[in-house]
């Protein structure tokens, strides 16, 4: 009875994250236009961005990612981040074909490979990966590891994109962003499945110290429904 839970679960997850997916792939596409057309002259980054926030179209295409992203959190507490990271990399599929279908572009065979070899990987991923597997949260030491990993790393992809021009700056500008957004997935996977314990149950978990509770790992197929009643004593006191 929990493996047909969990599964359907899963299930539900997935569809949230491909809706997620096709929000955020909309809003990209909206925002992509509105940066190529908010003015004919080079600016500057800031400058730009300053532009765009007078823009209406700007924030329509903002507003619709941001629903994205709410489904992606509402997908995280259901399911797993390999799993919904995996699928919310298709919004890259989805803008592909709402940006051809716009423009009235084509896409052109090059295009097309890359898209079916990403498919493929999503696949793989979401088939072979195990995405149930693993902790709901890892400890405070593991995430200590990953920010001295990368931001040396992010910061040298900064200082590239500066320095670089073309394709290769916009490649480096976009790991650095999907490296963030890969952050952020994991962090709000922590935060929903507190939300779920309840609003007392997140308020009282911040009193502690993080590597004893936001940091604790849980245990796999632990249930992310407990209530407060189930938080370590060192949590309760």
């Amino acid at each position: 009875m929990a493996e047909e839970l969990d599964v359907a679960k899963s299930d539900i997850a997935a569809l949230l994250a491909l809706a997620a997916a096709l929000m955020i792939g909309v809003g990209d596409v909206i925002q992509q236009q509105s940066a190529q057309e908010v003015t004919d002259k080079p600016v500057g980054t800031l400058a730009l961005f300053g532009r765009l926030l007078h823009d209406r179209r700007w924030w329509a295409g903002s507003l619709v990612a941001a629903a994205g992203f709410a489904l992606q959190a509402a997908a995280l507490g259901l399911g797993s981040v390999v799993l919904v990271q995996a699928l919310s990399v298709t919004s890259l599929l989805f803008a592909l074909l709402i940006n051809a279908k716009v423009n009235n572009r084509r896409i052109s065979r090059r295009q097309w490979t890359w898209a079916v070899l990403l498919g493929a990987a999503v696949a793989v991923v979401v088939t072979a990966g195990n995405p149930q597997a693993g902790h709901a949260r890892a400890p405070l030491h593991a995430w200590a590891l990953v920010f001295a990993v990368m931001c040396p790393a992010l910061i040298l992809c900064v200082i590239g994109a500066r320095v670089l021009s073309g394709s290769i700056n916009a490649a480096l500008l976009g790991l650095v962003s999907g490296s963030l957004w890969g952050v952020f997935s994991a962090s709000t996977k922590g935060v929903v499945d507190e939300l779920a314990l309840g609003i007392w149950a997140l308020l009282h978990s911040r009193s502690c110290t993080p590597g004893r509770c936001w940091g604790s790992p849980r245990r796999p197929g632990s249930s992310r429904r407990s209530g407060p009643a189930r938080l370590p004593l060192h949590c309760r006191r």
